[in-house]
């Protein structure tokens, strides 16, 4: 029997759990949820189910705009994932490796971004968007990233904890 690894760039599993009342029903469904997240490092394994966001996102977990940035490589040893989401094969996915639902319910706006754009020399540094993507903000402070680092995000907690 294969043992099941699981890896994901922010979470390995994502569950839900079912209470269930004095009469064997259930009676209610905590809904697990992973949003507005960004992954910025390589994730590679040679584990069964593997994500660039989540390895694992089960019946009633949601995964809502999640991103990785573009040419991050989410790898099965030498095998570089090219889906967004794994399929039964490898479950290899760019963002979730596997998941009990595609439903837009449950998976919908993750992908990729970059925090960098062409321009007429070179290119040019665009991190303040990246974070602003990331924590659904069209503009102003970011409630979670700080800006510090324009080359790797951090999160507000850490600068506070290293200070």
């Amino acid at each position: 029997m294969e043992e099941i690894i699981i890896l994901g760039g922010i979470v390995g599993k994502n569950l839900s759990r079912q209470y269930i009342n004095g009469q064997g029903s259930v009676q209610e469904i905590a809904k697990s949820q992973i949003n507005y997240t960004c992954n910025i490092e390589t994730v590679n394994s040679r584990g069964t189910r593997i994500g660039g966001i989540c390895g694992e996102n089960n019946q009633y977990c949601s995964a809502k705009d999640n991103y990785i940035l573009s040419g991050l490589e989410v790898k099965k040893g030498s095998t570089n994932a090219t889906k967004l989401i794994g399929e039964s094969a490898d479950y290899l996915g760019k963002i979730i490796g596997r998941t009990y639902s595609t439903s837009n319910n449950y998976i919908e706006r993750n992908g990729e971004i970059t925090n960098t754009i062409a321009i007429e020399n070179g290119t040019e540094d665009i991190t303040d968007t990246v974070y602003y993507i990331v924590n659904g903000y069209n503009e102003g402070e970011s409630e979670y990233w700080a800006k510090d680092d324009v080359t790797h995000p951090s999160l507000k907690w850490e600068l506070q904890v290293n200070n």
